[in-house]
């Protein structure tokens, strides 16, 4: 039996096959309809649960100035330093990412094909999430 909290054309969270002894289950999120995270994949759900919380919990450090005056998808490049050219990483790009690595959790390992940034701006929290197929900010 799967859990579903919230809906799935706006934000939900996906529980399956939930062990309660193990605190292992199957996890995805759901967003505009789009499902991020392996299905497939049973894992302990700790990782997630604690990463959810940390994001309440560190809600205002999730807001940068930074972030005024750019788009969804500049935050989401600027956050992940995706300018950075792969195997010459300079000592600028290293304090980027010492700078936005805030706005990175561990979700768990049904998450890692999804690359994702949570960050606030004008007073909302976005979910920016991308893997290999298809992205999205919410």
């Amino acid at each position: 039996m799967n859990i579903l909290v919230g809906t799935k054309h706006d934000f939900a969270i996906e529980v399956g096959n939930y062990k309660k002894d193990k605190e292992t289950g199957k996890l995805r999120f759901w967003i505009n309809n789009q499902d991020f995270g392996d299905f497939k994949r049973s894992d302990k759900l700790s990782y997630a649960v604690r990463s959810l919380k940390d994001i309440t919990d560190k809600y205002s450090s999730l807001y940068d100035d930074s972030f005024d005056s750019k788009t969804n998808r500049e935050i989401f490049e600027l956050a992940l330093v995706l300018d950075a050219e792969i195997g010459s990483l300079t000592d600028e790009d290293y304090e980027q990412m010492d700078k936005y690595e805030r706005f990175s959790f561990n979700l768990g390992s049904q998450f890692d094909d999804v690359s994702h940034v949570v960050y606030v701006k004008d007073g909302q929290c976005f979910f920016s999430m991308v893997n290999e197929y298809r992205s999205f900010c919410c």
